[in-house]
């Protein structure tokens, strides 16, 4: 009974996890889900025989997106900095993210 009880929360947990977290529901959601069909996109470019990694792909990017939504509306935004790293990137917020915050450190380490 013990055992039935821990297969029954681990399936309950995997369950869980593979689904699709908030802010891709989100996205999903959109009159106009551009963003969520981008990221799709990738992830079944990058995943396309695993699906559980086509999920996580797609929450990590949708994640990565609203970071993007949040550093264009910060007080210090280098439109420049972020011209760069989208060009570099595309969709792949979460590397344009990466570009964008090493490069901006780096410009406030050299105080320009």
């Amino acid at each position: 009974m013990k055992n039935l009880i821990i297969i029954i929360l681990l399936s309950v947990a995997m369950l869980f996890s593979a689904g699709l977290k908030s802010e891709a529901v989100k996205l999903r959601g959109l009159k106009d889900p551009i963003i969520y069909t981008r990221i799709k996109e990738g992830a079944r470019n990058k995943w396309a025989d695993n699906p559980e990694m086509m999920v996580y792909e797609i929450n990590k990017q949708s994640i990565a997106f609203f970071k993007v939504s949040r550093i264009l509306k910060s007080s210090d935004y280098q439109e420049e900095l972020f011209d760069s790293a989208f060009k570099k990137w595309k969709y792949n917020f979460e590397m344009v993210v990466y570009e964008y915050t090493k490069q901006l450190a780096a410009k406030k380490a050299l105080d320009f």
